[in-house]
């Protein structure tokens, strides 16, 4: 089943913190040599390398033979020694054997480019959280599962399980601020993922609008182009979906502000034109809808030939959805607004 898109106009049945966070921006195409621009943590290993670097794990002792020992003896490769001394240890050429059928086996697998996007976004998030792991002394590290929490937080269904996510992706976050306090990308996936919090609390999430809104802004002052101009959308957003005041930050005037800012940051990103057209919509600004309506049409056109690939399956799913209601709102408006004389 489909989960609504975060940041949306709320629907009917669903609950207001399902619809009030930001959705995840999409990736863009600045080069800054860190990889900012993709939702995704790929991993750089091949499938012959991601194969082999699987079984060493699951082999121990696993490695090269070195063919007869100087006794004359076959060599063997022996696991943690379990009970008697010697149980466990197997002769080397079993471990070949199977080492080469796991490998011929792999390689007969559908590749990876065949996968769902779910099933992507899962292997990515265990990869991420696997160096991270490994090396939680790397803020870069630290924010790239960050980002895949989000993401894999985004499409489960469960909200315990989502709440269990995002708030690894917030350790994640933190501790990347801890070893790099002006990093930008930081400050970024922490608000998004205390958004991804926020879905699984009710009276709760009033309490961490305010830590999201200060993340946004944090990371606004320290790199306003990171990914797409991400924060000001996801500010922009934040401010058009939230209770206004006194019960919460939801403002119009800010939320135009950041919207406008991201369009302005990074014009040719689909996400900043479509989220400002709905915010248009959403305020009965017609004249504004129909004037961008051009211009939104000749920025996905354009993204169509640069944003291709398995990585942006899911945004381009999002995208085409959005843009389909707006088109037809607008259509729809104009309908309505037609005199009988037009009509004939």
């Amino acid at each position: 089943m489909a989960l609504p898109k975060p940041g949306r106009k709320k629907l009917a049945g669903e609950k207001l913190w399902e619809a009030l966070i930001p959705p995840h921006p999409g990736r863009s195409s600045t080069a800054n040599g860190r990889r900012t621009s993709q939702k995704y943590f790929r991993s750089n290993l091949t499938r012959l390398e991601y194969t082999y670097k699987v079984i060493r794990m699951a082999i121990p002792n696993f490695g090269p033979s070195r063919g007869v020992n100087h006794g004359g003896h076959e060599n063997t490769v022996c696991g943690p020694i379990r009970g008697s001394a010697g149980r466990g240890c197997q002769p080397a050429w079993r471990g070949r054997f199977l080492v080469i059928m796991l490998v011929f086996g792999a390689l007969a697998q559908p590749t990876l480019a065949t996968e769902s996007p779910g099933t992507r976004t899962e292997r990515i998030f265990f990869e991420a959280q696997a160096r991270f792991n490994k090396n939680s002394h790397d803020a870069e590290l630290a924010w790239q599962f960050a980002r895949a929490c989000f993401d894999w937080a985004d499409l489960v269904e469960s909200k315990s399980e989502r709440g269990g996510i995002a708030e690894q992706g917030i350790a994640a976050s933190r501790r990347a601020l801890d070893l790099a306090p002006q990093l930008s990308a930081a400050h970024y996936y922490l608000a998004l993922d205390l958004g991804q919090l926020a879905r699984t609390k009710k009276i709760g999430a009033f309490k961490l609008i305010n830590e999201m809104e200060a993340e946004f802004k944090a990371a606004i002052a320290l790199d306003p182009k990171f990914d797409n101009a991400g924060a000001h959308r996801s500010l922009g957003l934040l401010y058009l979906e939230a209770p206004g005041w006194p019960t919460s930050i939801g403002n119009r005037n800010y939320a135009r502000l950041h919207l406008r800012k991201a369009v302005e940051l990074s014009p040719d990103f689909p996400d900043n034109w479509l989220s400002l057209l709905e915010a248009y919509l959403k305020w009965d600004e017609k004249t504004a809808v129909q004037s961008e309506l051009a211009k939104t049409a000749e920025v996905l056109q354009k993204a169509r030939k640069n944003l291709n690939g398995e990585m942006w399956e899911l945004s381009w799913q999002d995208w085409d959805q959005r843009w389909a209601k707006i088109k037809a709102k607008v259509s729809e408006t104009t309908t309505r607004l037609e005199s009988p004389r037009q009509k004939k």
